[in-house]
């Protein structure tokens, strides 16, 4: 408290009861802050309602996992990792390749087994046809020109019965058009590491909810040819203009290389959440170029929308279409209806493409095909034997919220029981995601099988609903010493223990 004298009247310029109900204020802002920031934003991320730090750190996780497991390089698109290999020479007697970009690639998707194209092939093997490989390839961010030239080399090496290319909406690119970039960098932005390194300290959820809202403004408000065009913007440009007449003409040459390659081919859109007013001027202006070549073109856009017809819903639950609340690539509903499509296309116009139907058998055999992290050491036929990593920074954390190792399943399997073990495991938890029996791919619903102790671990599944179609294990786990070497043991139902 002081005072001052003005005139003969003494002031208190800070009254002791008013410092008190400033400090008050400042904690009770602090506390709402704390509380925003720990717990309501956490429950909206965990309800796919915002993007925030526990996601936004997962995304940049898994696409890490990614890049260090699967073997595509700019050489060589082909997704391939050490637990699925691709041949040169067909595996079965009849070869499907998806080209792609990032929708092939996989980005965001921590199970590879969710990207549309295995759920085609997964698709395939429901329905009967169990001679049939489906192989992708694709990078992130590549157009139709780039896809043209790759398909150009890898053709002739892995000779496909059948091409599908998967169109999106930025395919067109021809490098004409000035995408905002830079710009939006928020490193660029002056002060902006300061406040970062502030705020996100003690307040990481709020500091990355208030940079995409500030991200998403900036975008907005600096949109247009001076300093180039926001993201949907752009993707209408690109079908305009000399960039559009350049595409033509990358369109026809994928005409030509497609006839000579002697096998079919056709292109199929993949619209990532179900809104007309956004894919229709999107995917209109394409049917008439690529058919004018003498590709066929699906725009399965109509189809899409009487599956999910309520727009506004979608519209407001946006997040829910992505693979996860960080990244809007298409998840496992998305990525399931463009496998139904495709394979609908296929029976009805390609049946050559796919060999004899035969009766539709139930999958009995037990395969791990993929794994997170990427970086993890695994090894054995089945992928069965691992070494839990030491660095938690690299494991696995969203939606248990936990460190943890993520084992994925080549096909869903009815399991009676998961067991585990090795020398220095001291405990862990299981948990486990299945494949909707109605619905036919992986809702995300994680069911926990509880913790046990010791070094040889069993956990009991019969006669529980989910445990018809396990789809993916996680695993927490603590050990005693070094030695974090794992094995998995995966127990069908009807098979002897």
């Amino acid at each position: 408290m002081a005072d001052v004298t003005i005139a003969s009247r003494r002031i208190q310029v800070f009254p002791r009861q008013g410092i008190v109900y400033f400090l008050i204020s400042i904690v009770i802002l602090i506390a709402i802050l704390f509380f925003l920031d720990r717990k309501v934003i956490p429950a909206m991320e965990d309800q796919w309602k915002v993007s925030a730090a526990g996601w936004e750190a997962e995304n940049a996780r898994i696409n890490h996992g990614i890049q260090a497991k699967n073997h595509a390089k700019d050489d060589n698109w082909i997704w391939r990792s050490k637990l699925f290999e691709v041949a040169e020479h067909k595996t079965k007697a009849k070869r499907i390749l998806v080209m792609g970009d990032s929708f092939a690639w996989g980005n965001g998707t921590a199970n590879m087994n969710d990207i549309w194209w295995r759920q085609l092939a997964r698709e395939l093997f429901r329905r009967g046809y169990n001679d049939v490989e489906v192989i992708a390839a694709g990078l992130c961010g590549k157009s139709t020109r780039q896809e043209l030239e790759q398909a150009e080399s890898l053709v002739p090496i892995y000779k496909p019965d059948l091409i599908i290319w998967g169109y999106v909406t930025n395919d067109p690119d021809e490098r004409r058009v000035t995408q905002i970039r830079d710009l939006l960098n928020p490193r660029m932005t002056c002060g902006y590491p300061a406040v970062d390194a502030l705020v996100g300290s003690f307040f990481p959820n709020l500091d990355t909810v208030l940079l995409n809202l500030y991200l998403r403004k900036k975008e907005i408000r600096f949109n247009g040819y001076r300093h180039g065009y926001e993201c949907g913007d752009w993707e209408l440009q690109l079908l305009h203009g000399k960039n559009f007449e350049i595409y033509k003409r990358t369109v026809a040459e994928l005409g030509d290389f497609q006839r000579g390659t002697g096998v079919p081919g056709f292109v199929m859109t993949l619209p990532f959440w179900p809104s007309r007013e956004y894919f229709e001027p999107r995917h209109a202006p394409l049917k008439q170029v690529f058919e004018a070549t003498g590709m066929p073109f699906y725009d399965i856009l109509d189809d899409f929308l009487k599956m999910y017809p309520d727009e506004a819903a979608n519209k407001k639950n946006i997040l829910s279409w992505g693979v996860n609340p960080a990244n809007g690539h298409p998840g496992p509903r998305c990525a399931h209806f463009f496998a139904v499509e495709a394979a609908d296309i296929l029976e009805k116009s390609y049946p050559e493409s796919l060999g004899p139907k035969t009766a539709v058998r139930k999958q009995t055999a037990v395969r791990v095909n993929d794994w997170m992290p990427g970086s993890m050491k695994i090894w054995g036929e089945k992928g069965m034997h691992f070494e839990y990593p030491t660095d938690d920074d690299i494991l696995m954390y969203m939606p248990l919220r936990t460190p943890h190792v993520l084992l994925n399943l080549e096909m869903p399997v009815a399991l009676s029981e998961i067991r585990l073990n090795g020398k220095g495991l001291a405990s862990a938890s299981l948990y486990v995601t299945s494949e909707d029996s109605q619905l036919h791919f992986d809702t995300g619903v994680v069911t926990p099988l509880g913790k046990r102790d010791g070094s040889t671990l069993v956990w009991n599944l019969e006669g529980r609903n989910f445990a018809e179609s396990v789809n993916t294990i996680r695993i927490h786990a603590l050990f005693n010493g070094a030695d974090r070497r794992l094995h998995l043991t995966l127990v069908p139902i009807g098979a002897k223990k």
